[in-house]
């Protein structure tokens, strides 16, 4: 059987901390975002149930990545601060795009990556 979760990413010390949920659908406006984080993807695992338990594969077939924030671009950040650490990284790393969250940290983002705003207790793409 094949079970959808959900990644949620948290503001950490060093690193961005995690958590993952069990999720009945994959719909990122259905998911409601945990206070205190910024974003979030789905995945699947198989589940086999054996004799003692529970049985989890490896985890595959991720969605993008749904961030809550403000996209900046890299042309954006050159304007605003051309000779800082971020620019430098975003122009070595080949990153085109980040986003800042709420919790003052400026996030990487795939060209696939999506960032959300919140309606209620549900998101809604921009």
């Amino acid at each position: 059987m094949i079970e959808s979760y959900a990644m949620v990413l948290y503001p950490g010390i060093i690193v961005s901390d995690t958590s993952e949920e069990k999720v009945s659908n994959r719909d990122p406006k259905q998911f409601k975002l945990p206070k205190h984080a910024f974003g979030f993807r789905f995945f699947d695992k198989e589940v086999i149930e054996g004799k003692t338990g529970n049985l989890y594969g490896p985890a595959h077939n991720f969605s993008p990545w749904y961030y809550k924030g403000k996209v900046r671009t890299l042309e954006e950040v050159k304007a605003q601060e051309p000779s800082s650490v971020l620019c430098r990284n975003m122009e070595n790393n080949d990153y085109e795009r980040i986003v800042d969250t709420e919790f003052g940290q400026s996030i990487p983002m795939n060209p696939e990556d999506i960032v959300i705003h919140l309606l209620g207790n549900k998101t809604e793409e921009l």
